[in-house]
Protein backbone atom coordinates (compact mmCIF):
# COMPACT_ATOMS: atom_id res chain seq x y z
CA UNK A 1 0.00 0.00 0.00
CA UNK A 2 1.07 3.88 0.02
CA UNK A 3 3.25 5.33 2.46
CA UNK A 4 3.12 9.13 3.27
CA UNK A 5 6.02 11.30 3.74
CA UNK A 6 5.27 13.44 6.96
CA UNK A 7 6.39 17.31 7.38
CA UNK A 8 9.00 17.22 10.05
CA UNK A 9 7.21 19.89 12.33
CA UNK A 10 4.54 17.68 12.53
CA UNK A 11 4.57 16.48 16.30
CA UNK A 12 1.95 13.82 17.74
CA UNK A 13 1.23 14.14 21.83
CA UNK A 14 0.05 11.11 23.71
CA UNK A 15 -0.76 12.55 27.33
CA UNK A 16 -2.70 10.96 30.57
CA UNK A 17 -4.15 14.30 30.98
CA UNK A 18 -6.80 15.71 28.64
CA UNK A 19 -4.22 18.93 27.66
CA UNK A 20 -5.90 19.90 24.30
CA UNK A 21 -8.91 20.25 27.05
CA UNK A 22 -7.20 22.18 29.26
CA UNK A 23 -5.70 24.03 26.84
CA UNK A 24 -8.91 25.10 24.84
CA UNK A 25 -10.44 25.87 28.58
CA UNK A 26 -7.96 28.40 29.32
CA UNK A 27 -7.38 29.79 25.93
CA UNK A 28 -10.40 29.72 24.19
CA UNK A 29 -13.72 31.72 25.29
CA UNK A 30 -16.49 29.63 25.92
CA UNK A 31 -14.82 26.31 25.52
CA UNK A 32 -16.36 23.88 28.32
CA UNK A 33 -14.09 22.53 31.76
CA UNK A 34 -11.82 19.59 30.56
CA UNK A 35 -13.34 16.29 31.94
CA UNK A 36 -10.66 13.87 33.04
CA UNK A 37 -9.13 11.58 30.82
CA UNK A 38 -6.39 11.20 28.61
CA UNK A 39 -6.00 12.63 25.34
CA UNK A 40 -3.74 12.80 22.13
CA UNK A 41 -2.75 15.86 19.78
CA UNK A 42 -1.92 16.22 16.44
CA UNK A 43 0.00 19.33 15.65
CA UNK A 44 0.21 20.42 12.33
CA UNK A 45 1.83 24.08 11.03
CA UNK A 46 -0.02 25.39 7.74
CA UNK A 47 1.23 28.69 7.39
CA UNK A 48 4.08 27.98 10.14
CA UNK A 49 1.67 28.40 12.80
CA UNK A 50 0.99 25.20 15.51
CA UNK A 51 -2.67 24.29 15.17
CA UNK A 52 -3.49 21.48 17.87
CA UNK A 53 -5.83 18.84 16.75
CA UNK A 54 -7.59 16.46 19.39
CA UNK A 55 -7.36 12.92 18.08
CA UNK A 56 -10.12 10.08 18.48
CA UNK A 57 -9.00 6.95 19.99
CA UNK A 58 -6.87 4.84 17.62
CA UNK A 59 -5.67 8.71 15.85
CA UNK A 60 -2.37 8.58 17.73
CA UNK A 61 -2.11 4.83 16.79
CA UNK A 62 -2.76 5.59 12.98
CA UNK A 63 -0.41 8.72 12.73
CA UNK A 64 2.47 7.63 14.80
CA UNK A 65 2.54 4.27 12.26
CA UNK A 66 2.43 6.75 8.97
CA UNK A 67 5.29 8.89 10.80
CA UNK A 68 7.39 5.60 11.09
CA UNK A 69 6.62 5.17 7.17
CA UNK A 70 3.77 2.56 7.47
CA UNK A 71 1.85 1.78 4.57
CA UNK A 72 -1.86 3.52 4.91
CA UNK A 73 -3.28 -0.05 5.67
CA UNK A 74 -0.96 -1.10 8.41
CA UNK A 75 -1.47 2.24 9.86
CA UNK A 76 -5.23 1.74 9.80
CA UNK A 77 -4.50 -1.77 11.53
CA UNK A 78 -2.85 0.01 14.19
CA UNK A 79 -5.74 2.67 14.63
CA UNK A 80 -8.21 -0.41 14.59
CA UNK A 81 -5.95 -2.05 17.08
CA UNK A 82 -6.87 0.69 19.78
CA UNK A 83 -10.54 1.41 18.83
CA UNK A 84 -12.49 -1.21 16.81
CA UNK A 85 -14.34 1.65 14.97
CA UNK A 86 -11.97 3.82 13.95
CA UNK A 87 -12.53 5.56 10.57
CA UNK A 88 -8.86 7.10 8.98
CA UNK A 89 -10.56 9.59 6.68
CA UNK A 90 -10.62 12.44 9.50
CA UNK A 91 -7.65 12.55 10.22
CA UNK A 92 -6.29 12.10 6.83
CA UNK A 93 -8.42 15.20 6.50
CA UNK A 94 -6.31 16.83 9.16
CA UNK A 95 -2.95 15.69 8.00
CA UNK A 96 -3.57 17.41 4.37
CA UNK A 97 -5.85 20.46 5.83
CA UNK A 98 -2.66 21.12 7.46
CA UNK A 99 -0.16 20.67 4.78
CA UNK A 100 1.52 17.48 6.77
CA UNK A 101 1.76 15.16 3.93
CA UNK A 102 4.56 16.27 1.67
CA UNK A 103 4.96 13.07 -0.44
CA UNK A 104 3.87 9.38 -1.22
CA UNK A 105 5.36 6.55 -2.48
CA UNK A 106 3.42 3.62 -3.93
CA UNK A 107 3.88 -0.44 -2.20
Amino acid sequence: GTAFTLAPAVMLIRSRWPIHAIWAFNMIPGSPAPQAGAQDVLITRPEFDPVAHPLPKGGAAFVAALMEGAPLGAAHDAGLAEAADFDPAAILGLLIAGGAITGAQPG
